[in-house]
């Protein structure tokens, strides 16, 4: 179970390392606090409020669970940023891609029983990766504006 999401992010902190550089050490700086914070608080209120869904093994938070919030989605959430077209149509089509895999990703994260969902289905999970990939857009965009 922790194999796929550990490994995920180790292959993701490497391809940032090796990565050309389209964003700058200030914007992923900001970036990864951004999106951990985020992620943090979406899975609280989700996950624990509303009891929808669990990582991990047990019911209760715990450090491993933890160290994969605060890393995966803002890794992911840089090399999104990195590699994001700047071009409307080309954009839905990088978007489309990313909600396919990250799709894939929290089925596969089902399947190995590092998430498991309560009151939550897959299905719900479709609108939510678009949003978060319009508001990573937003988000660069308003980083470059405040300068």
């Amino acid at each position: 179970m922790w194999y796929l999401t550990f490994g995920t992010v180790l292959v993701f902190l490497v391809i940032i390392y090796f990565m050309p550089k389209r964003i700058t050490r200030k914007e992923m700086y900001i970036t990864w606090f951004t999106i951990a914070a985020v992620t943090l608080f979406v899975d609280l209120i989700i996950g624990v409020s509303f009891d929808a869904y669990d990582f991990g093994i047990d019911k209760e938070p715990r450090v491993p669970e933890t160290i994969v919030q605060v890393t995966l989605t803002p890794s992911a959430s840089i090399i999104f940023l990195n590699f994001m077209p700047q071009k409307r149509g080309s954009f839905f089509w990088y978007v489309l891609a990313w909600t396919i895999f990250a799709l894939i990703y929290e089925w596969v994260c089902l399947q190995m029983g590092y998430i498991s969902h309560k009151n939550w289905k897959l299905l719900y999970s479709i609108p939510f990766y678009p949003a978060t990939s319009y508001f990573l857009r937003w988000h660069l965009h308003y980083i470059r504006k405040n300068k």
